[in-house]
């Protein structure tokens, strides 16, 4: 495993593994259950004619890929796509909005290249936030309800010591409302995303065991229990594993 500094990144050309373009479109959409188009517009941009009102219309993308990507996504860009799935498709915030609150972090922290994976949302406070980004809010849920659905699935994001993005846990299974409470079904981390473990691909969190390699053998027949036992992992972490493989297959 490559350390967390520039002399680690040696066998990745002297790049920090969280920019390199790792991830091609459609696995990208897979790993974080999003529909690829979606993910397609908010990173490549989509030009579409509109017939009602005959012209051409663009959408300009959100998040910027490498420049050698070739339609593939960085770490950082699953980062960012994560906080927008959050967003956007959970709270339903218009667009424009989103766009707003991006030019506002990147004027406040201009150093940040991403600032939704590199900027810690809500680091300086939930009142701090909601003054400077509530563009990125559907206040009328709530301001405590979407804070909650937020601080969610910003909770699943790790980060080093200078505040970066290092480690995604993505979910199993999606935070739900019910009445004025927000429920976690999925609150253990067991799933990672670690640019710097096993190529970036989803593993058992604190090892280097994919989740693809544990599935591979379960779908070629083999028990779960054996697998608890070849992998030498917990039951509960080889059936999260199978857990999030399904609910891949089932965004195809």
């Amino acid at each position: 495993m490559a350390t967390h500094n520039g002399n680690g990144f040696k066998i990745y050309g002297g790049r920090d593994p969280r920019e390199l373009p790792a991830y091609p479109l459609d696995l990208a959409a897979r790993l974080l259950l999003l529909p690829r188009d979606t993910l397609k517009a908010w990173v490549f941009g989509k030009v579409w004619f509109d017939r009602k009102e005959q012209r051409e219309r663009t959408f300009f993308p959100l998040i910027t890929p490498p420049e050698d990507s070739d339609q593939s996504l960085s770490f950082v860009n699953l980062v960012e796509a994560h906080v927008l799935k959050s967003i956007r498709r959970k709270h339903y915030v218009r667009m424009e909005n989103v766009r707003t609150a991006l030019a506002h972090l990147r004027d406040l922290h201009p150093e940040a290249r991403h600032p939704l994976a590199d900027i810690d949302l809500l680091a300086g406070g939930r009142d701090v936030f909601i003054r400077e980004h509530s563009e990125l809010l559907n206040l009328s849920m709530g301001k405590q309800i979407a804070m909650e659905f937020l601080a969610l699935y910003l909770s699943r994001i790790e980060r080093n010591v200078k505040g970066l993005a290092v480690k995604l846990f993505p979910f199993l299974a999606l935070p739900v409302r019910v009445g004025q409470k927000v429920i976690e079904p999925d609150s253990n981390r067991v799933i990672a995303i670690d640019p710097y473990v096993s190529f970036g691909r989803p593993i058992i969190n604190g090892t280097g065991i994919s989740t693809d390699a544990i599935a591979d053998r379960f779908w070629g027949g083999d028990d779960i229990d054996v697998l608890a036992k070849d992998f030498d992992r917990p039951l509960p972490e080889i059936q999260a594993a199978l857990r999030y493989e399904h609910a891949q297959l089932e965004r195809e």
